[in-house]
């Protein structure tokens, strides 16, 4: 299933005309909203979960780190999908958004609300986050 799930991911990019690079059951593209960019990894699993990791392009630094885990909180709390958090790995900020599905004749209109509802978060919420 999770191949498919890849396959309906890459139609709605193709259609879209947005370039990607696949990776087994990952997608990864650049998203580009005006001036803004930014990484999107989109996981498609075997068991019907699809999800978007948009990655925003910069670090939190140390001093910032408490004010942007508190704005984020605060963010989150009015998100109807999806999720901000930050990477302890590299203190990136991290939008998510991902649903299961189940039903193969809905597939394409829910993954494509699913991106394109992610796009918009992220660039909605550009100037909160950074």
């Amino acid at each position: 299933m999770g191949a498919n799930r890849v396959q309906t991911v890459q139609e709605i990019l193709d259609h879209e005309g947005w370039g990607y690079e696949k990776k087994e059951n990952d997608i990864l593209f650049i998203v580009s909203f005006g001036t803004r960019k930014w990484k999107m990894d989109i996981n498609c699993t075997d068991e019907g979960q699809v999800c978007c990791f948009a990655v925003y392009p910069w670090s939190i630094t140390g001093n910032r780190l408490a004010r942007v885990l508190e704005g984020i909180n605060k963010l989150n709390l009015v998100q109807r999908r999806g999720c901000f958090m930050v990477n302890p790995t590299d203190f990136t900020v991290i939008y998510r958004c991902g649903v299961q599905i189940l039903d193969n004749y809905t597939s394409y209109d829910v993954i494509k609300n699913i991106l394109i509802s992610s796009v918009a978060s992220v660039n909605a919420n550009w100037e909160n986050i950074y």
